[in-house]
C-alpha cells in the first residue's frame, strides 16, 4: 500500500500532508488525556512489534505477497490517538531509512495507514465489541485496511501522474485489499488472542497502570523473534517475484511507465549493498525496530502521566 514518489500530483501530496499533520496534532493533544495517557509506555513497543511484523511477507499466488499492517490492532491495544502516532513512526522510518514509500508522498501514506486504518478500525471495534469480541477484531482489521487502500486509490485516481481514473484504481486497489483484508483480520485476531492470553490487563482495562519492566522484557522478546524470522519470510516472498500489491496493480495497468523518484533510503529495500540479502534483512530489521522503538518511546514520554516532571 506504500505509495511511491511520482505517483501523486504535488497538490494531492500537499493536501494529504496537511490533513495528516492536523490529525496527528489532534491525536497528540488527546493522547495526553485520561483515556490514553496510561497507555503511553506501550507506544514504542507496539510500534516496534508492528514494524517487525510488517517484514514478514507471506507469498500468495499471482506474484505478490501479503503482510500484516497492524493499524487496527494498534488502535485496539493503544486507543486510536496513540495508535496513530505509533503507526506514523512505523511509516516514517520505512520511508526515510528503507525507501519503502516516497518522501514527498509521506503524508499520503500516513493518511491511509496511520489515520484512516487506525480510526476506522477502532470505530468498528467499538461498535461491534458488545455483540461479539472476536468478530469485532476481524471486522475492524478488514474494514480498516480496505478503507485505507481505497483512500490511497482516491489519491492515486485524482492524480494525473498516475494517469488512471478513480474508478479504475478503486476497483483494482479495493479488490486486492478486500482479499488481503481477510489475512489482515486473521493475523490481527491471532495477535489479539496472544495479548489477551499473556497480558489480559492490556485489553481488559485501558486505564490500568503498565508494568514497564515486564512490558519491555516481553515486548523485546516478541520483536526479536519477529526480526529473526524476517530473512526466511523475505526468501519465501522472493520465490514468487514479490511486489507490493500497489506496485502489482500499477504494473497491471501500465502505471509503472511513469517516472518514480522515490529516494533509495539508507538501507534500500531492507538490505545492505554488497552484503548477503538475508543478513541485510536481519540487520535492517534490528535497525528499523530499534529506531521505531526509540521514536515511540520519545513520543510517549510527554504523554505518560506517571513520568516524574523535571
Amino acid at each position: 500500500m506504500h505509495i511511491l514518489d511520482g505517483y501523486l500530483d504535488l497538490w494531492v501530496a500537499a493536501v494529504a500532508a496537511l490533513t495528516s499533520i492536523a490529525v496527528l496534532a489532534f491525536a497528540a493533544r488527546r493522547s495526553a488525556g485520561e483515556l490514553d495517557g496510561p497507555r503511553a509506555p506501550l507506544l514504542g513497543v507496539t510500534a516496534a512489534a508492528i514494524f517487525a511484523a510488517q517484514m514478514l511477507n507471506l507469498p500468495i499466488p499471482g506474484g505478490t505477497s501479503v503482510h500484516f499492517v497492524g493499524g487496527a490492532f494498534a488502535a485496539i491495544l493503544l486507543g486510536p490517538h496513540l495508535a496513530a502516532l505509533a503507526m506514523t513512526a512505523v511509516v516514517a522510518v520505512q520511508a526515510l531509512v528503507f525507501g519503502d514509500g516516497g518522501i514527498v508522498v509521506l503524508g499520503g501514506n500516513v493518511l491511509s495507514m496511520a489515520i484512516v486504518e487506525v480510526y476506522v478500525g477502532y470505530a468498528i471495534f467499538r461498535v461491534l465489541r458488545p455483540y461479539h469480541e472476536r468478530v469485532a477484531v476481524v471486522a475492524a482489521a478488514w474494514t480498516g485496511i480496505t478503507l485505507a487502500a481505497l483512500t490511497s486509490a482516491v489519491m492515486l485516481g485524482v492524480s494525473q501522474a498516475f494517469a488512471y481514473d478513480v474508478g479504475t484504481v478503486l476497483s483494482i486497489m479495493g479488490g486486492w485489499h478486500g482479499l488481503l483484508g481477510v489475512a489482515e483480520g486473521a493475523i490481527t485476531l491471532l495477535a489479539y488472542e496472544f495479548v489477551r492470553e499473556t497480558r489480559p490487563d492490556l485489553v481488559a482495562d485501558r486505564t490500568s497502570t503498565i508494568d514497564r519492566r515486564r512490558l519491555f522484557r516481553r515486548g523485546s522478546a516478541v520483536v526479536g523473534g519477529l526480526v529473526v524470522l524476517s530473512p526466511a519470510f523475505a526468501w519465501a516472498a522472493g520465490r514468487v517475484g514479490y511486489t507490493e500489491p500497489l506496485e502489482h496493480a500499477a504494473e497491471a495497468t501500465g502505471a509503472t511507465a511513469h517516472a518514480v523518484t522515490t529516494l533509495p533510503g539508507i538501507l534500500p529495500d531492507y538490505g545492505i549493498p554488497g552484503v548477503d540479502p538475508y543478513v541485510g534483512t536481519l540487520v535492517s530489521g534490528v535497525v528499523g525496530a530499534a529506531l521505531v522503538l526509540a521514536i515511540g518511546w520519545l513520543a510517549g514520554r510527554p504523554l505518560d502521566p506517571d513520568r516524574e516532571p523535571r
